[in-house]
């Protein structure tokens, strides 16, 4: 274990030695907000104070759904009363297969259930921007690879393993938005989603060309939910 502490420290060091000038233009990127979009998810970590990174870990030991985030205008559909309700109806069928679960103290009740706090989630980014509530759904259940790229990241330093530990990540289309108190290190997936003790490796200067979701589907999400690469082969 010593060993393995050094040798992320070093391979870190190394890798910021090389590609120091260049990390420094990714991590000072400013996300353009018009037109990025991005199918979101949440790495379970027990190390995490946030809550909803924690309590994935009540439910799953790979992943889950945080939602599809929009931040702008997609059509002038103004809103509906009965959106709200429309949209539990049509997710009740899916929420376990997309392991989109509730975390939200507002809905206590319903803790890793559904579907209110799911429907939260549609009218702050699907309602709001102009999406009804089947198109919405139709853009969580939509695990193809087209027009799909890492765009957000979240994560945090770990100084015992000098390494950035990742929390989150989304695909779709914009600028690489990377949150956190990250260090300009490399990026791992939380130890305990090592797969027969290999742990993969991310290098901070082209984290998006290595971590594609044909990547991410086939090495997270389908150990769990297999009928995601079924039918969107990978």
């Amino acid at each position: 274990m010593v060993f393995c502490f050094i040798f992320y420290c070093i391979f870190s060091m190394l890798l910021s030695q090389l590609y120091g000038d260049q990390s420094k233009a990714i991590y000072s990127k400013t996300t353009t907000r018009q037109g990025w979009q991005s199918l979101a998810f949440v790495i379970p970590n027990s190390k995490d104070n946030e809550l909803v990174v924690s309590s994935c870990l009540h439910f799953s030991t790979r992943f889950c759904l945080l939602g599809y985030l929009l931040y702008s205008k997609r059509t002038p559909r103004p809103p509906r009363r009965e959106d709200f309700n429309n949209f539990a109806r049509l997710i009740y069928p899916y929420y376990l297969k997309l392991n989109f679960f509730s975390f939200s103290s507002q809905y206590f009740p319903e803790h890793a259930a559904c579907c209110r706090a799911q429907s939260g989630t549609y009218l702050d980014f699907g309602q709001k921007y102009g999406l009804s509530p089947k198109m919405y759904l139709d853009r969580l259940l939509d695990f193809s690879s087209k027009n799909k790229h890492l765009n957000l990241v979240k994560a945090t330093y770990d100084r015992n393993l000098c390494v950035n530990v990742i929390s989150m990540v989304g695909f779709g289309q914009g600028n690489l938005e990377i949150i956190g108190d990250t260090q300009q290190a490399i990026f791992i997936f939380p130890p305990s989603l090592a797969d027969r003790g290999m742990v993969h490796f991310f290098s901070h200067n082209n984290i998006a060309a290595s971590l594609t979701f044909d990547w991410f589907k086939e090495n997270v999400v389908c150990l769990e939910q297999r009928w995601i690469c079924n039918k969107y082969k990978t």
